[in-house]
């Protein structure tokens, strides 16, 4: 009886494999959208068929047999796949990693903060701050400090970071010993980068796909995507209890985060962060570096 497996050079046994691929491949492209596009991707691989040429008729009734079992098989594992992952987060994961790659590209994304911080004997306090990013390691971030009038400014170039508090000499450092200095600071000190809570979000929170809201912004609605993170019980001290992301549907912006700690009514401390995409001034080209914001003043090196 002849052997009827194909042969590594048998054009049906080649059209087979190359289609399998691109089902593949139409599937898992685009992360970042729903998943009703991706099974859609999916279907349409299944109707391009390629046709199998030189071949007797009962050969090729037995290779479409097979192809067709074949494809039938692998589009129900890839369809049931992609159900599974998107009602385990998938879409919500991909809405977050979009957000990320946004904001690791260059260019200057101004964002207002609002800090809210418990006080349960006097009130709470509210402060407000603006973050500046550039890609993934550039930033500036001003708020006020407690002097009234004066500003505090901290910062990074990409290669290195900077303080620049209201009175003394500017403070050049790392960005590990600029994460402790925060550590050791006031509680309403800012979060460091955008980038890097959008990497917490994605890393150490379980999320969950909320239904799309529009929000007000200075040029009209924005539609967008909600994501609400839940910090996971093996995640890192000092994270936020829950983060909500408000990620623009049509460029992948982060245009708000709300950041909350958790807090019991007579704990006293940081309780609640919100960042808002605000219109970006026209800044100077040096606004990253350290000059910009010296006054003149002297600078000391402190060593990690």
């Amino acid at each position: 009886m002849a052997d009827s497996t194909p042969t590594p050079n048998d054009p049906f046994s080649e059209a087979n494999d190359a289609l399998l691929d691109e089902l593949l491949r139409q599937s898992l492209q685009g992360a970042a959208d729903g998943q009703d596009a991706r099974v859609e991707r999916v279907i349409a691989s299944l109707d391009d068929l390629p046709a199998i040429a030189d071949a007797p008729a009962a050969a090729q009734a037995v290779r479409r047999r097979t192809m067709f079992y074949r494809l039938a098989s692998l589009a129900a594992v890839v369809l049931i796949g992609l159900f599974v992952w998107g009602s385990a987060g998938g879409d919500a994961q991909a809405t977050v990693l979009r957000c990320l790659e946004q904001a690791t590209r260059f260019g200057v994304r101004c964002y207002q903060q609002t800090t809210v911080i418990q006080r349960p004997l006097v009130g709470d306090l509210e402060r407000q701050s603006e973050l500046y990013v550039d890609g993934a390691n550039r930033f500036v971030i001003r708020r006020d400090a407690f002097r009234p009038g004066a500003q505090l400014w901290l910062g990074c170039d990409g290669e290195q970071c900077w303080l620049a508090p209201p009175r003394g000499p500017i403070i050049l450092t790392d960005g590990p010993a600029m994460e402790r200095w925060l550590e050791r600071g006031a509680p309403d000190d800012p979060p460091l980068q955008l980038a890097g809570m959008l990497r917490r979000l994605s890393n150490h929170y379980d999320l969950q796909q909320l239904p799309d809201e529009s929000i007000d912004t200075p040029a009209g609605e924005a539609a967008c995507e909600r994501i609400a993170g839940r910090v996971q019980d093996d995640a890192p001290l000092q994270l936020p209890a829950t983060i909500e992301l408000w990620a623009d549907k049509h460029s992948g912006v982060a245009r708000r985060m709300v950041l909350d700690w958790g807090l019991g009514p007579g704990d006293r401390g940081r309780s609640r962060v919100t960042i808002e995409l605000a219109p970006t001034p026209e800044l100077p080209d040096d606004w990253f570096e350290y000059s910009a914001h010296s006054d003149g003043r002297p600078v000391r090196r402190e060593l990690p």
